[in-house]
């Protein structure tokens, strides 16, 4: 698996232009839910894992800005059910995971380890009613989570239990769900005849997609339809921002997008890595707000992270009037 990792790696080099930079081909509309899609090579599927991502290096002379947007599926959930609950975490700036199991374990969020199971257990859940999991499968992640056999009829239990926790959630679901109408009876490429039912999803700004899927896989398809569309609407309104606004850039410039993160590079210099800094929080604000209205952002330009590589993980800092702990 690991040499896997490494010859995907060297595999990209050979899409390098004349200036010694990798290259990609984008599509703005490349997934059916909104989403850009990333291909020759796919820089969008770059593992997460430090030692990877230290391979990609800013131009001489300059560094590395990274932002990505904190839990924005959850919150753009909070601002379609408007689930008052919900929304009280977000303004509380509550860990939402290790809230969500205290809530559904009865257990104070003190207790909760963030590392933990039982903080997994809160997010899983979150995810299974958000995108219309059923019992099954969510028995198998929660099973994988806490390292024991987790049965359909608890997962079952743990799903009720979040909707009556949460009304406002399982009321958008069912609306949701209402949308799905019958379709016909077609047949597939491998000759399989099934029925194709399919309904109309729309995101927080209005953009509409016409769902059809499998009739048992409809139905996820539109609760994922409007959320995941919501977020790349607030991204590529961000990449708006950032294309419109360059000249406060302090020379920085956009080097790679991840759905909801962006990689900056600027000059390595304090006046220079100050302005990018505004620059890229100001952009990404501004492409939240348009989705999720009064639904807190939970960013801050202390989220930025700036580095000699491409990483998330916050390291000390490599300018000497911009320090930070470990």
């Amino acid at each position: 698996k690991e040499r896997s990792r490494y010859d995907r790696l060297v595999e990209r080099l050979k899409h390098r232009g004349p200036d010694d930079r990798i290259h990609a081909s984008w599509k703005q509309i490349g997934a059916r839910t909104g989403r850009t899609s990333c291909a020759e090579p796919n820089l969008q599927n770059v593992p997460r894992d430090d030692e990877i991502r230290a391979c990609y290096i800013p131009g001489q002379g300059n560094i590395f800005l990274d932002l990505d947007y904190n839990q924005i599926e959850p919150r753009v959930l909070a601002a379609l059910c408007r689930d008052e609950r919900l929304l009280e975490a977000f303004r509380q700036k509550l860990d939402l995971y290790c809230w969500i199991a205290s809530e559904l374990l009865d257990i104070s969020i003190e207790e909760i380890d963030s590392d933990g199971w039982e903080r997994k257990w809160g997010k899983i859940t979150l995810l299974a009613t958000m995108y219309g999991q059923q019992a099954q499968s969510l028995a198998k992640s929660m099973s994988k989570a806490a390292g024991r056999h987790v049965s359909e009829e608890e997962a079952a239990e743990h799903l009720i239990k979040f909707h009556d926790l949460f009304p406002g959630v399982a009321e958008w679901s069912d609306r949701q769900r209402a949308l799905v109408k019958r379709g016909p009876y077609v047949k597939s490429k491998s000759g399989k005849i099934y029925r194709e039912d399919y309904g109309e999803a729309t995101t927080i700004r209005g953009r509409k997609r016409l769902v059809r899927a499998y009739h048992w896989k409809a139905p996820m398809e539109i609760l994922n339809a409007p959320v995941q569309g919501s977020a790349a609407d607030a991204a590529k309104e961000t990449l708006a921002v950032l294309y419109e606004t360059q000249e406060e850039s302090g020379g920085a410039f956009l080097v790679n997008f991840i759905h909801d993160e962006f990689l900056v590079e600027c000059p390595d210099n304090p006046e220079s890595i100050t302005k990018a800094k505004q620059w890229l929080f100001n952009a990404a604000l501004k492409g939240l707000e348009s989705a999720l209205g009064d639904v807190p952002p939970g960013i801050t330009e202390d989220d930025i992270v700036v580095s000699d590589h491409w990483t998330k993980q916050k390291k000390e800092r490599l300018i000497e009037d911009d320090t930070e702990e470990d």
